[in-house]
């Protein structure tokens, strides 16, 4: 057991060692600050109203079926910019359905002075069928 700490004193002089520990630790810190972006984008006021008016029209219920939603280990991230102070937000993210998946567009902006949003851009697009909402 004698050469067990000259072992780990040779292993640890080695700058290889702290290179791969620091880009692992690099790496982490990177998953984490990608996923917690993403989270707060998709748990926001505007990204829950824009689920829950797709959940309830007709049209969108009619070409991707019931149960939309918005699944973050399956779909790529939420794209886009959402920023309550300046009132203005534009998404763009892919929901599901149980007949098809497709493609939502927001841009909108809040009125000032109000707590009021109004949509300048709100579709959804699926299977080459594209729906504008008001």
């Amino acid at each position: 057991m004698a050469g067990a700490p000259n072992l780990i004193t040779r292993v640890l002089r080695r700058p290889v060692v702290y290179l791969g520990l620091g880009g692992l630790g690099l790496g982490f810190w990177g998953y984490t600050i990608v996923n917690a972006t993403n989270s707060n984008r998709s748990h926001n006021t505007i990204f829950r109203g824009i689920m829950f008016h797709l959940r309830h029209d007709p049209q969108a219920s009619s070409v991707l079926g019931t149960n939309i939603h918005y699944d973050e280990t399956k779909h790529r991230p939420v794209a886009g910019t959402f920023n309550n102070f300046r009132g203005v937000a534009e998404f763009e993210f892919t929901v599901e359905g149980d007949k098809a998946q497709g493609t939502v567009r927001f841009k909108g902006r809040r009125i000032p002075d109000s707590d009021c949003w109004v949509s300048q851009v709100f579709d959804l697009e699926s299977g080459g069928t594209r729906i504008e909402f008001d």
